[in-house]
């Protein structure tokens, strides 16, 4: 992510006779990495010609590598499926959980609202980690011997 300030640095090194779609395609590169936009969500939201983007990426010496993709819903989903399997037992804060997981605050609650039988409540924000088809068998064992 980069400043204003350096934003407008970028476009005063776009040559004056330069075409009005080089002059678009250099202010929406640079705008893009000021949003924190990859080179693909940058060609993809200002519709440029790909091969416009890339030589504006590479004259204004951003680097693909240095350039980190947003996790998809899919992922941030199976990045937690994946935590709860491996923890089965075990007690966290919400924040362990959020730190751990790369996620959000709001994406982990709308995570855990939408699997409650995962996470039993220990106390403020202090969650155990539950596999609830056990805790079923346990609840109909315990009905059972009544």
């Amino acid at each position: 992510m980069i400043s204003q300030k350096e934003v407008e640095s970028l476009l005063a090194k776009v040559p004056r006779e330069a075409s009005h779609e080089d002059h678009r395609a250099a202010a929406s590169v640079a705008i893009g990495v000021r949003d924190d936009k990859t080179l693909s969500e940058i060609i993809k939201y200002y519709w440029l010609p790909e091969d416009l983007a890339k030589k504006w990426w590479t004259e204004f010496g951003f680097d693909n590598t240095a350039v980190v993709e947003r996790k998809k819903r899919g992922s941030k989903t199976a990045s937690l499926d994946a935590f709860v399997k491996a923890n089965i037992g075990k007690t966290f804060n919400s924040s362990e959980i959020i730190e751990q997981c790369g996620i959000t605050t709001p994406t982990f609650y709308n995570y855990m609202n939408a699997n409650r039988g995962f996470f039993k409540k220990s106390g403020r924000g202090i969650y155990s980690i539950v596999d609830p088809t056990q805790e079923r068998m346990q609840a109909k064992k315990d009905t059972q011997s009544i």
